[in-house]
């Protein structure tokens, strides 16, 4: 820390801010090892409940706000109700909140109600 940073911080605050620098250094550790980067458009998330459904996907060419994936994780489901004029698709759905987020047919999820991060 730079000297006016330090000023007005008891012992205490310091000896924190150096705990805090080492377990940040831990924790990046940490993720790097078990969290490795994977080559994604997006990890989509539920837009009612946030809840993570995919983590590697890839964004459709035209619709900006679409998404597909092979794997997705355990809090995103595929229900028995077929979509009407689909028979082959079925709704994808949050397993969190059951908000409906796309569509499942041939092994693809599609999804078109998912809020992109990264």
């Amino acid at each position: 820390l730079d000297e006016e940073a330090k000023q007005g911080q008891t012992e205490d605050d310091s000896s924190r801010l150096d705990t805090f620098d080492e377990d940040d250094e831990v924790y990046d550790i940490f993720t790097k090892k078990h969290f490795p980067k994977s080559e994604t458009d997006a990890v989509l998330n539920c837009p009612y409940c946030f809840e993570v459904l995919c983590k590697q996907c890839q964004r459709h060419e035209s619709e900006i706000n679409r998404y597909r994936a092979i794997n997705v994780t355990n809090a995103c489901g595929v229900s028995e109700e077929t979509i009407p004029g689909e028979p082959d698709a079925n709704y994808i759905i949050c397993r969190v909140c059951s908000t409906q987020v796309g569509a499942y047919c041939e092994d693809v999820y599609h999804f078109f109600h998912a809020v992109p991060s990264s």
